[in-house]
């Protein structure tokens, strides 16, 4: 939700850091206000937060009342990408009939 920018010594620099919605909506500010190292080395001091889930930042506040992961299936339909299932027969997976079929 919140990411550092740091200097080539790890320290914070004059810029301070940014929430993901203000670095996604205003990339002026990424580039203009220390430039991309700046915010890798801020990625690469952050641990790593997994199962990789939709944050709250995306969900709530990126775009409004509806959320990535609903854009991100209406966009698979919208370019014709077939259902689960057809991946699953694709990967010679059988086809799932209760939800616990689903996980492998």
């Amino acid at each position: 939700e919140f990411y550092p920018r740091l200097d080539q010594f790890n320290r914070t620099t004059q810029f301070g850091g940014f929430n993901f919605v203000d670095g996604t909506l205003h990339s002026d500010r990424l580039i203009f206000q220390g430039g991309p190292d700046s915010i890798i080395r801020g990625f690469m001091s952050l641990p790593v937060k997994r199962p990789q889930r939709l944050t709250t930042a995306i969900t709530e506040n990126m775009f409004g009342s509806t959320d990535l992961g609903t854009i991100n299936i209406q966009r698979g339909r919208d370019h014709g990408l077939p259902p689960y299932i057809k991946f699953r027969r694709l990967c010679g997976l059988s086809t799932p009939r209760t939800f616990d079929d689903v996980i492998f």
